[in-house]
C-alpha cells in the first residue's frame, strides 16, 4: 500500500481509492486506537501519506475480486516499478477477461 501511495503522489493523483482484501487493515484504519497491529508504524506512515491527498477511501474487497491486483503484485518487480495509465500489460489481459466474464 505504501508503494502505491508513493506512486500515486509521484504521478500527481489527488483522489485515491484503495481496495484491500485484508479486513484487519481496514479495521485498523477505521479504529486506530482500538486496533494496534504489529504493523502499526507502517499503517501510521500510510495514514500520514494519505493525508497528503485531496481525498482517500479505503475499503475491503474479497480476495476473489482482487485477483488482477494480486497478479500484478506477484509479477511486477517492486525495485523496477513500471506503470501504465491507459492500456494494461499483456500478462494481465487473461485475468481482466476472467473478471469481466464472471459478472
Amino acid at each position: 500500500m505504501r508503494d502505491g501511495l508513493r506512486l500515486a503522489k509521484r504521478i500527481g493523483c489527488n483522489n485515491i481509492d484503495i481496495e484491500t482484501d485484508s479486513l484487519e487493515v481496514v479495521n485498523a484504519f477505521q479504529n486506530p486506537l482500538k486496533n494496534r497491529m504489529v504493523g502499526g508504524a507502517f499503517l501510521d506512515e500510510c495514514r500520514m501519506m494519505m493525508a497528503g491527498f485531496n481525498s482517500t477511501t479505503l475499503c475491503h474487497c474479497p480476495r476473489e475480486a482482487n485477483k488482477a491486483a494480486d497478479l500484478v503484485t506477484r509479477t511486477v518487480d517492486s525495485d523496477n516499478v513500471n506503470f501504465w495509465l491507459e492500456d494494461p500489460p499483456v500478462f494481465l489481459y487473461p485475468q481482466l477477461v476472467d473478471d469481466v466474464t464472471l459478472l
